[in-house]
């Protein structure tokens, strides 16, 4: 078990990374968030990011395999569960394990996708159960947009543009 950090990727002081995680490329790991890959792996994709306080964490039969350009909410729970390319989990919401949110998809903040839940392509998942109340392109180009919106905030924090009160400076891991 070991932490991968890819390059020119983002990383909070005060975020936790436990066991076997693998963060890709141009990632962002913001404030408090804590990836948990102790039971299990964590496959953290290329240009995805997770905000503050988020959690990712597996189980014995469920790792956690997060996809390219994905960007997880503040305070969100992905727990054991598949997210594929250009999706957004919203604030708060959770993902529970054996789910997979298929690409351009986006999870509304506050719901709960249930275990062994399996999206379609592109759809809104709203609610408590997590339930598709449509699908659309649109949804992928806006997750799209989200990461890209991203990648810029990475570029600003990597080049220190916030002053940051941790007590010592954070973590930049640049090529």
């Amino acid at each position: 078990m070991s932490i991968k950090i890819g390059r020119d990727c983002y990383i909070s002081r005060s975020c936790v990374l436990i066991g076997d995680v693998e963060i890709g490329d141009y990632s962002m790991i913001m404030d408090n968030a804590v990836l948990r890959g102790d039971l299990n792996r964590i496959i953290f994709g290329k240009y995805s990011n997770i905000q503050d306080n988020a959690t990712i964490h597996v189980e014995l039969n469920h790792e956690a395999s997060i996809g390219d350009n994905v960007s997880i909410g503040h305070n969100a729970v992905v727990h054991g569960s598949t997210i594929e390319d250009n999706v957004i989990i919203g604030m708060g919401a959770i993902v529970m394990n054996g789910a997979t949110i298929k690409g351009g998809s986006v999870v509304a903040a506050g719901s709960v996708v249930t275990e062994n839940f399996h999206g379609e392509e592109n759809a809104l998942i709203i609610g408590v159960p997590g339930k598709i109340k449509r699908t659309g392109t649109d949804l992928l180009e806006y997750a799209k947009l989200n990461a890209a919106s991203y990648q810029k905030l990475r570029v600003d924090y990597l080049n220190g543009k916030y002053d940051m009160n941790y007590g010592e400076q954070s973590i930049n891991h640049k090529s």
